[in-house]
């Protein structure tokens, strides 16, 4: 595609829109047992969202971030077994090491074994389509509004052109 042609298929508008929504509008997902996370990591999911909206969109999974975010929670909310135990460290290692006391890293593990590569996956998978299913509630309660605004607008412009004919 030369770069000056702006014109895009349909297909290509349609993954844009989605990639856009899901920057502005996907939530933060929790464990239910710890509805709380620090602001900071919650500003930062939000920026890699804006950043990387079109590949998490198409790969239909979330961000190291978000599996993080909500790693977090759950371990403040119940005991992570091993497998979540090194895969929480692995990623808070990955996005906070260079911060963090040597302590508190050094058993974190670089890589992580083929199972806890695919709990992880299936928790990223998991939390994209909670954050899409909640985009998508917002959006249908967003079309309710506006129409019922639209009806009352409606109503509003009847009763008036009624009393002007009175």
């Amino acid at each position: 595609m030369n770069f000056w042609d702006t014109t895009l298929s349909e297909n290509d508008l349609k993954r844009a829109e989605k990639a856009l929504q899901y920057a502005l509008l996907a939530p933060t997902i929790l464990h239910p047992g710890w509805m709380d996370a620090p602001e900071h990591l919650i500003r930062k999911v939000k920026i890699h969202r804006l950043l990387y909206a079109p590949v998490i969109v198409e790969e239909e999974r979330a961000d190291d971030l978000d599996a993080l975010l909500y790693l977090q929670s759950a371990s403040l909310a119940v005991p992570l077994n091993a497998h979540w135990t090194r895969i929480y460290l692995h990623l808070f290692k990955k996005y906070y090491g260079h911060i963090a006391p040597q302590e508190i890293i050094e058993d974190a593990p670089d890589e992580l074994d083929n199972y806890e590569k695919t709990l992880l996956d299936d928790l990223k998978h998991w939390i994209f389509k909670q954050q899409m299913k909640a985009i998508e509630e917002k959006l249908k309660k967003n079309r309710k509004s506006k129409s019922s605004t639209k009806k009352t607008k409606n109503e509003a412009t009847t009763q008036t052109t009624l009393l002007q004919f009175s």
